[in-house]
């Protein structure tokens, strides 16, 4: 997945719809001077739309001594249109906010101006560094459940990393959901009235 805020070269057609989804966020930890620990991210690189991607991700950045957590996250996602003369066939947008147990909450006045795959991603970029819009696959894991968080446990450096389960954040998800059936509706309505015109 490519950041929209690292790529503007990105194109991806228009959106079908809106739902919800989830991400696999993986964090550095890093220990203090003080011997405090405190988590750090990659951009773009460092979200993922598999736990497997994830990982492979993190055995890839692994350094001596490095630690890492990954977090499931909520999303949303705009599959793409594929009747529109998508060039970029399978692909969609993903859009994650980071750094809020309630994303998406300053949001609620938010409208779609265009179902550009892009201008929905700028949108969403343009509120700020704690947004994160990227091109996605075909689709992504639904938003059901506990989000669930893992801690990695180093054994040797000749083998793979260990996870441990560990407490997870608590989200307040009503505002994406809220956020989600309404940008559905705008979706589905401006392909209607665009179907219709034709």
């Amino acid at each position: 997945m490519r950041n929209f805020t690292e790529s503007t070269e990105l194109h991806c057609g228009f959106a079908r719809a809106c739902i919800t989804g989830k991400l696999y966020w993986a964090l550095t930890i890093r220990t203090t001077a003080g011997g405090k620990a405190s988590l750090s991210y990659s951009g773009a690189a460092s979200f993922h739309h598999t736990l497997e991607g994830a990982l492979s991700w993190v055995e890839s950045a692994r350094t001596r001594g490095s630690r890492f957590e990954l977090r499931e996250i909520p999303a949303l996602y705009f599959p793409p249109d594929l009747r529109r003369g998508n060039l970029h066939r399978g692909r969609g947008l993903v859009v994650a906010e980071v750094n809020s147990s309630a994303p998406f909450a300053t949001c609620g006045a938010m409208s779609l101006n265009t179902l550009d795959l892009f201008s929905v991603g700028d949108q969403f970029a343009a509120r700020g560094a704690d947004f994160c819009a990227m091109e996605a696959p075909a689709e992504i894991p639904g938003l059901g459940g506990e989000l669930l968080a893992w801690r990695s446990r180093v054994f040797s450096s000749r083998y793979k990393l260990r996870w441990s389960q560990i407490a997870g954040v608590q989200w307040d998800l009503s505002h994406i959901q809220s956020l989600c059936m309404r940008l559905d509706q705008e979706v589905r309505n401006t392909r209607d009235a665009a179907a219709a015109s034709a």
